[in-house]
């Protein structure tokens, strides 16, 4: 399978920042208003050397955006917000949108005003244990959670062996690269790194390796509609070895040319002693 654009080379850019979309929402008194919010996003970057913005519009399993596919983010809270910052996110996306507004699209046209490509960014699973984040198709089908077969904190994570959460989550992918003109989409796997059964992880690695080739359909199918490439990118573990242990076939990934960029990091954050001549 090729990657629909084999003969165009992905941009190269110099510094990556992704944004954090709970942390970007929280940062100014509600209600916020679109320029505040582009601000918060771009403004700091005119003298920076970054040259790409990784949006996270979803904290996980929930959207900071109007969507068909995910339930926004809080829609299940029935006792009230735990936390100020938790309210103020949400309460910032919810008025942009009843304002006529979209965070995304926000997020893409001050890019574009700053001269700075912008990736949309999914965790593929995110693990706070935030009832904000807990939306009702995982109350509704427990069977499709990870449970016990992984260490506790990872609990509630979405188990991809299910058909029903493959299809749910390139649907969330789908959707974004139908309705929105984003330069590039990440898949965070890493941010929580389990998606599989611990214990059958690198047996059925199949599993992840067969939702990549979907995934890059799918945005080999967006460009080709907009007249221009959608770039894929990856979020994996620091090591071929922390990758085929959670599942990850990025051999199989990059032989196949199912991704543009392949990003090494530790689980949830950055590692800056990461060795990147694989």
């Amino acid at each position: 399978m090729t990657n629909g654009h084999d003969q165009m080379v992905p941009p190269r850019y110099h510094v990556i920042l992704n944004w954090d979309g709970d942390h970007a929402l929280t940062m100014a008194e509600a209600p916020m208003d679109a320029e505040t919010f582009k601000d918060i996003l771009y403004g700091d970057l005119d003298h920076a050397a970054v040259d790409c913005v990784f949006w996270n519009g979803s904290p996980g399993s929930t959207a900071f955006y109007p969507s068909d596919v995910l339930e926004f983010k809080g829609e299940t809270l029935d006792q009230g917000f735990k936390y100020v910052t938790q309210w103020r996110s949400i309460t910032n996306a919810r008025t942009m949108i009843k304002r006529g507004e979209d965070p995304n699209q926000i997020a893409i046209d001050g890019a574009r005003q700053h001269r700075i490509d912008v990736f949309f960014s999914f965790r593929m699973n995110d693990q706070h244990q935030d009832d904000a984040d807990m939306p009702r198709l995982k109350h509704d089908h427990p069977e499709w959670l990870l449970g016990d077969k992984v260490p506790a904190w990872f609990n509630t994570s979405w188990d991809y062996t299910h058909a029903g959460v493959r299809e749910h989550r390139l649907a969330m992918i789908r959707e974004i690269a139908d309705k929105y003109d984003f330069d590039g989409i990440e898949l965070d796997w890493q941010r929580h790194a389990h998606h599989l059964p611990v214990h059958e992880a690198f047996r059925r690695k199949y599993v992840l390796t067969d939702f990549m080739r979907v995934a890059r359909q799918i945005v080999n199918e967006a460009g080709q509609r907009r007249g221009r490439p959608l770039w894929l990118a990856a979020r994996v573990a620091a090591s071929k070895e922390g990758c085929m242990h959670v599942g990850y076939d990025i051999e199989q990934w990059v032989h196949e040319k199912l991704i543009d960029y392949l990003i090494p990091s530790a689980c949830a954050e950055m590692d800056p002693s990461i060795d990147g001549q694989w």
